[in-house]
């Protein structure tokens, strides 16, 4: 896998995230194009990428929930890349962002019915916190999944 690059997501990958969204998400669950302009324009959103000889394979989208709690807001992996480590090199980036941030715990939600998901952050140490009734559009239940963080014990002054 070392062709396999993360970097930051542009405006110029709207297109590509909004197609890999919506082949992997049913309407409903799946956002459109002026929800993924806004993450890619705030500062406080982290959209990262992971390309494949050029084109994205997958992205994730992270930001602050509260001062000690960051969310993963999506996860997506191309059908054609699933299974092959992209979803948890993106969650290991988000993970490592929100220790650098100061944040104690992760948060995200996933339909309660979306199996595959469930286990994928479960084998990472996410645990089932809450169910949201109702959360997306289509009135599909959540679960609310949690992690907590290792805490970022720099001391300050040490070399």
């Amino acid at each position: 896998m070392s062709d396999i690059v993360l970097r930051k997501a542009g405006l110029l990958d709207l297109e590509a995230i909004l197609e890999i969204d919506q082949s992997v998400f049913p309407e409903g669950i799946s956002y459109d194009a002026e929800t993924f302009l806004f993450y890619l324009i705030d500062p406080a959103t982290s959209v990262v990428a992971t390309e494949v000889q050029g084109s994205i394979a997958g992205f994730i989208i992270f930001r602050e929930q509260s001062a000690k709690t960051g969310c993963v807001v999506t996860i997506d992996v191309a059908k054609e890349f699933q299974g092959r480590g992209f979803g948890s090199s993106l969650l290991n980036e988000a993970e490592t962002v929100a220790v650098e941030t100061g944040f104690s715990s992760i948060i995200l939600q996933t339909a309660v019915n979306n199996i595959k998901a469930i286990h994928f952050y479960e084998k990472r140490g996410y645990t089932r916190s809450r169910r949201i009734k109702g959360y997306y559009f289509d009135g599909t239940d959540a679960w609310e999944m949690r992690k907590k963080l290792p805490a970022n014990d720099v001391l300050i002054g040490e070399n």
